[in-house]
């Protein structure tokens, strides 16, 4: 009976002018039809198939020009709807098929980047223009960092269900330790969903500060500790120019300023060997690939910090305590000022440590913010593998001092 019926199709069609008609009104076709379906209460019905995405052409072998299909899967970007095939990808027919008909905007970098800084952020608003709402996943392959320079993107969050006419901040967690130097042109590349945008930064020079040394030297000094906001004033006691806690002839800070004041899981109580911080000597220092500081700096020598020592100081610079002097977890107010000839040149916070004393079970507890200040230097003691020198920032002045190793103290690095 099939047979009959397709040749029956086939003479009528030859007979049309190579033209087939079907349904109601046989005899007469449209002349600029190759195919006329004619009817009053009978439709046509699309071939139904379960798409993936615009992107694939499963359930077909292949993507064809021309294809139409009625898609009855709701599937990353595609809902149920016609879609037709332009060779490459599918394309919605209507809004309403269009899973994920939607642009983005990048809103780019936030925050300051500086050689050494780890957590930024990089955000890109995506905004819903279809009749129904999206889905929208991110992950942090969204975004391509070049050049990455020691940066990653360690994670996101946004997205989800957008509402028709609705946006939703892709905020990414940069993290890493920024190696570019100053003047450097990051760009960061979001595509999402057959979207593309991009926005740059340019990485700042780390602020720095100089000051006066013996016999008309000057040093220059980063103007923060390591680990600060590098964007808040140095000279103004804060939270944010308190730095992180560094254990000697480690790369890697165990804790920052934001950390809570009790014992830190995890906490090893190792001694970094001799040299980690400096492969030179006192007088020629040479920096290691263990120093934390960012590119062109080190951590000073304890030859180098003793300028500030009590009775050896230059003429002209001084030091002079600042804020109220209290052992207190959330005091950030309490510091020495350097400074040449009444200038104000530096402020050492007094950020206290994180201390390694597994006797009395203190292993990483914070100890004595806004009490005292310790700062790393590279040099160790001779015959000694457990403890090295730090600039010790007290009420009256700075001096030498010896600490163990496997304590973690704050770090104000100096160019070279």
């Amino acid at each position: 009976m099939k047979k009959i019926v397709l040749a029956a199709l086939a003479l009528y069609g030859f007979h049309a002018g190579a033209q087939v008609k079907m349904g109601d009104n046989l005899g007469t076709a449209n002349p600029n039809a190759v195919l006329e379906m004619e009817a009053t209460n009978k439709g046509f019905l699309q071939a139904r198939v379960a798409l993936t995405s615009t992107s694939s052409a499963a359930p077909l072998a292949s993507h064809v020009a021309g294809m139409t299909v009625y898609n009855t899967a709701t599937a990353n970007d595609v809902k149920p709807g016609l879609f037709v095939n332009d060779g490459t990808k599918w394309a919605p027919v209507s809004a309403a098929a269009a899973g994920a008909s939607v642009t983005a905007v990048c809103n780019g970098f936030i925050g300051t980047y500086y050689p050494g800084t780890a957590t930024r952020s990089y955000t890109a608003t995506v905004t819903n223009n279809t009749f129904a709402a999206v889905t929208v996943t991110p992950v942090a392959g969204d975004l391509v960092l070049s050049p990455a320079s020691g940066l990653s993107v360690n994670g996101v969050s946004g997205g989800g269900s957008i509402a028709s006419g609705a946006s939703s901040v892709l905020t990414y967690t940069l993290g890493g330790n920024l190696t570019a130097t100053g003047g450097t042109v990051i760009t960061g590349t979001f595509t999402k969903l057959g979207l593309n945008c991009s926005r740059t930064v340019i990485v700042q020079d780390i602020p720095v500060a100089i000051v006066d040394g013996h016999n008309g030297t000057k040093l220059t000094f980063m103007a923060h500790n390591l680990g600060s906001d590098y964007s808040a004033d140095p000279l103004i006691p804060s939270q944010a120019i308190n730095g992180s806690y560094y254990k000697w002839g480690e790369a890697t800070a165990v804790a920052t300023a934001y950390t809570a004041a009790g014992n830190i899981s995890g906490w090893t109580t190792t001694y970094a060997p001799n040299g980690s911080w400096n492969a030179g000597t006192e007088m020629a220092p040479v920096k290691t690939a263990n120093d934390p500081c960012p590119p062109g700096f080190r951590v000073p020598t304890k030859n180098e910090w003793a300028i500030f020592d009590y009775g050896n100081a230059p003429n002209g610079t001084t030091g002079s305590m600042i804020g109220t002097r209290s052992n207190s977890a959330t005091n950030f107010s309490h510091g020495m000022v350097i400074s040449n000839f009444g200038e104000a040149k530096l402020l050492l916070p007094a950020a206290g440590e994180r201390w390694d004393d597994s006797g009395s079970g203190n292993l990483g507890a914070l100890f004595h913010r806004g009490w005292i200040g310790m700062y790393w230097s590279s040099t160790e003691l001779t015959n000694d593998s457990t403890n090295s020198y730090w600039l010790r920032v007290d009420q009256s002045y700075p001096q030498s001092s010896t600490f163990s190793r496997a304590s973690a103290l704050t770090v104000r690095c100096i160019k070279h």
